[in-house]
């Protein structure tokens, strides 16, 4: 999740009263905007899933969550996936937190993971920005399995500057028939692939993806233009998971 996306203090989920601690062992960006966080977590994250949400706590209380981008099997390590956003208050609670030897989590939270039935399904992850990082998480647990679903991944950026997992996303559909995945482009005219808004893209091709589970990621705007686009699209409305149907539900 990026900062400006990302819903604070958020209470759904898995609770805990003690907080886990983690230490920053890598820092590195993968674009101008975005940067890649590893953690040495000290603690086991107990029943943690692929597609869950971490938080951050900071010394004033606030609660700064993040898609967690790695996997069961990367544990004890951490990976989590930060774009700052110029005059958010999460990004001086950032330099703070990571500033300290030992960092403060909560245990892994949400509700937006795939069961033992939904894993063997054909699978549509759509993700706006660094909303991937959940889509990365839930696609590293699918390889680790043995027999993994088909997934038809759609990746909505502003600029492709932004689509800083491309290359290992080609790389993967080389080398599994079953994925695939699309750039969706909305900002850059001269982009010389698809461009676009993601909610258009995905009812322009609602004939291959309407039939699958369907993970959506991002912030809560970009999702239920998703989800309106799906559901008008023939897609069943119990088959579309999001986080966003926690923390901000639409009202009845």
């Amino acid at each position: 999740m990026a900062v400006d996306d990302s819903p604070l203090n958020r209470a759904h989920g898995n609770a805990v009263n003690s907080p886990i601690h983690g230490r920053l062992i890598a820092a590195s960006a993968l674009t101008a905007e975005t940067n890649l966080l590893r953690f040495r977590m000290t603690a086991d994250l107990t029943g943690f899933e692929a597609g869950q949400y971490i938080e951050m706590l900071d010394d004033d209380g606030a609660r700064i969550p993040f898609s967690i981008a790695s996997t069961k099997a990367d544990l004890p390590n951490l990976e989590l996936h930060y774009s700052p956003i110029a005059g958010h208050p999460d990004v001086p609670r950032m330099a703070r937190v990571l500033a300290s030897p030992t960092v403060n989590f909560a245990a892994p939270s949400g509700n937006c993971w795939l069961n033992a039935v939904q894993r063997q399904q054909p699978l549509l992850l759509a993700a706006a920005g660094t909303g991937i990082a959940q889509s990365l998480s839930i696609l590293r647990s699918l390889r680790q399995q043995s027999n993994s679903p088909s997934v038809e991944l759609y990746w909505g950026v502003r600029h492709a500057a932004q689509l800083y997992l491309g290359r290992e996303f080609d790389a993967w559909a080389r080398d599994h028939n079953g994925f695939s995945w699309q750039a969706i482009v909305s900002d850059e005219p001269d982009y010389h692939g698809r461009r676009g808004l993601l909610p258009t893209a995905l009812t322009q091709d609602a004939a291959g993806i309407a039939h699958r589970v369907a993970v959506l990621s991002g912030g809560p705007a970009a999702v239920y233009a998703m989800y309106d686009a799906l559901l008008a699209a023939g897609a069943r409305a119990e088959n579309i998971l999001a986080d966003v149907f926690a923390y901000a539900p639409r009202p009845p």
